[in-house]
């Protein structure tokens, strides 16, 4: 599960057309004593911004889906969902072992960007391939021994908040060694993969 991100510890709330800010503690810096109008106003302003932060959902990956094991032979579905809940969706990010190789912005001319990563090729006329609002899954194909490690995905709320999101899963290829060679054939081993989310 993700962690919500915190509410902010100070806020600006519009209020019959004036900004008031809303902290702990806080009080205007000339002020040593609050006069009972001022702790009206404040209380009004605790009010409209607790209306306000039960409005606002936060932006959650609820899944992230990488294979443990593959075969270097086959073709990789990469998989995440994501909840922006009252943000508007900026940008999903692959990466590879910490180097992005795809981007979805929906928002820009080109909504999708492909990177050169070594040992990364997403298949891009996949059919599975499908990025919007609420996933975005690519295929890769290709594999290698290098195909193997860590894959993340990022997911980005838009101005001005740009909130962030991600998850993480480990992805180990294996192949058959050479006939003959040391081991008879079998397989390489596999790490089970860990799966980890977080929200910023």
């Amino acid at each position: 599960m993700i962690t919500p991100a915190a509410a902010p510890s100070a806020s600006v709330v519009m209020i019959d057309g004036g900004l008031g800010t809303i902290g702990r503690g806080w009080s205007h810096p000339g002020c040593r004593h609050e006069s009972h109008s001022n702790a009206m106003r404040n209380k009004t302003l605790s009010s409209a911004l607790g209306r306000v932060l039960s409005n606002v959902r936060c932006l959650q990956l609820k899944e992230i889906s990488v294979p443990e094991v593959v075969d270097v032979r086959e073709t990789v579905t990469l998989t995440c969902s994501y909840d922006m809940g009252t943000h508007k969706l900026n940008s999903v990010k692959w990466y590879k072992d910490g180097r992005e190789f795809f981007r979805y912005s929906p928002m820009m001319a080109r909504s999708l960007i492909y990177f050169e990563v070594d040992g990364v090729t997403v298949d891009r006329n996949s059919t599975e391939q499908i990025c919007n609002q609420f996933l975005c899954t690519i295929q890769l194909h290709q594999l290698n021994i290098r195909s193997g490690g860590e894959y993340r995905c990022e997911v980005s709320g838009d101005a001005p908040e740009f909130k962030l999101a991600h998850g993480v899963g480990n992805m180990t290829v294996a192949a058959a060694l050479v006939a003959g060679s040391s081991g008879g054939g079998k397989e390489l081993g596999a790490r089970a993969a860990r799966k980890r989310f977080s929200t910023d």
